[in-house]
């Protein structure tokens, strides 16, 4: 007579054998106060492709002491997928505070790599698949992907509609340019909207987002070059794709010219500033610059995003000088 319970146990066995091989992946959304954008990202996730050999945790980190995002995690979940998921708090405020303890609860989780994900954006269904196999294929310590613009309708109004699209064509025209720049064999900055580190090098490395970029940006280019610095081998995949959902505050010129003036001020912070006369020979003609294209559309559709963006970067730069400071994200 067939014992069924000796099967059932031999099943049972070698469904937990193969569980035990899953190599483990950890996606992280750093979030404040954006609900709606959040929710949205959490049901992109069910669709994505997660390979066979890989589990995959999404680890919520709500960058809120009140947890204002619990209640979208829970609705948002399925048990019923194949992702895992975890929510955790991080009471002290700053993108850098909430990078770090995503490193840390990935490192607790055994995870072997951590991606990051915004919370605006959300991946192409092959996006993972596309960039571990970069990753196992390189051995790259860094890897990225580009973010380009997510299709959409477009605001109503005439010039809202002409803005929104520049910075949809000066988006595609930036990770264009850094295709080709990987092409061409030189670094192309990795930033954290489309990102994947290898969390025993970065834990070897005892690296971790540098906490002086509290709220003005710029944490992921502050890592990025430090981790090259100790020797990081980086990879930019450019068939692992995000979208970025250019709609509301980012599809404005004044928040292209804070972003970038924001940017540039932590820069200028990171690198050290050279005298106030210097950085002035050096940025008034880019303002000038900026200010002329957006005048003259010598880029085309994109001129406008592209003018922006130089005459904030070079008023960023000046402030930098000055010794100002400016928190881009302290209001969330």
């Amino acid at each position: 007579m067939r014992d069924h319970h000796a099967d059932q146990r031999l099943r049972t066995t070698r469904v937990g054998s193969a569980a035990a091989r899953l190599r483990s992946v950890a996606l992280a959304i750093v979030t404040y106060r954006r609900p709606e954008l959040l929710a949205g990202l959490l049901g992109e996730l069910l669709c994505m492709d997660v390979p066979e050999q890989w589990q995959a945790v999404v680890i919520v980190v709500d960058n809120d002491p009140e947890a204002s995002a619990r209640r979208v995690f829970s609705e948002q979940r399925d048990p019923r997928h194949n992702l895992r998921y975890r929510y955790v708090v991080e009471g002290e405020r700053g993108i850098p505070f909430a990078r770090n303890r995503a490193i840390d609860e990935a490192t607790r989780l055994g995870a072997e790599v951590l991606c990051f994900l915004d919370d605006d954006d959300y991946p192409d269904r092959r996006w993972l698949r596309e960039i571990l196999e970069c990753r196992d294929q390189t051995g790259a310590h860094l890897v990225g992907g580009p973010a380009i613009p997510a299709p959409g309708d477009s605001p109503a109004g005439r010039w809202r509609r002409l803005v929104h699209n520049s910075v949809k064509a000066a988006a595609r025209r930036s990770e264009s340019r850094r295709t080709s720049m990987h092409k061409r064999g030189e670094p192309v900055q990795i930033a954290t909207n489309n990102w994947l580190g290898d969390l025993g090098w970065i834990n070897a490395q005892d690296l971790r987002f540098p906490c002086t970029h509290r709220f003005s940006s710029g944490e992921d280019t502050a890592f990025w070059r430090a981790a090259r610095a100790r020797g990081a081998t980086c990879e930019w995949c450019e068939t692992a794709l995000v979208y970025q959902t250019v709609q509301g505050p980012r599809s404005t010129l004044r928040y292209l010219m804070r972003r970038a003036f924001s940017q540039s001020l932590s820069r200028g912070k990171a690198l050290g500033t050279p005298s106030m006369r210097r950085i002035v020979f050096r940025s008034v003609p880019r303002i000038a610059f900026g200010a002329l294209i957006l005048i003259v559309p010598v880029y085309g559709l994109a001129s406008l995003a592209i003018g922006a963006r130089h005459v904030g970067a070079g008023l960023g730069a000046v402030a930098s000088a000055a010794g100002l400071r400016h928190d881009l994200y302290e209001s969330g």
